[in-house]
């Protein structure tokens, strides 16, 4: 599985994600105010309320298939780091994970 971003903004991202056979859209995004989604095809797959300050992993399935999203955002409120794994490998990675007292 594979995933192309096609879509960058302030806290917004979106990848195209294929497996080869189907393609659909995944979208993160931050700018919702208290709270935080994962978005498939435009619709919304996950929503977190996200009061004081950003949620730092999402965990969803799409087709039996476990995805985990993990974002870090800075202080400024930008996204510092994002990584989507599928079944624990990794299809997409920006930026540095490495955050005191986060794995």
């Amino acid at each position: 599985m594979q995933a192309k971003l096609i879509k960058k903004s302030f806290l917004f991202r979106e990848w195209e994600v294929s497996d080869g056979q189907r393609l659909f859209r995944l979208a993160y995004d931050g700018m919702g105010i208290g709270f935080e989604s994962i978005l498939k095809d435009g619709e919304p797959l996950v929503k977190v309320e996200s009061f004081y300050w950003f949620a730092p992993r999402f965990e969803f399935e799409i087709d039996g298939v476990p995805f985990v999203v993990t974002v870090r955002v800075w202080p400024w409120l930008q996204i510092r780091a994002l990584r989507i794994s599928v079944s624990d490998q990794v299809i997409y990675s920006e930026g540095t994970m490495k955050v005191a007292g986060y794995p």
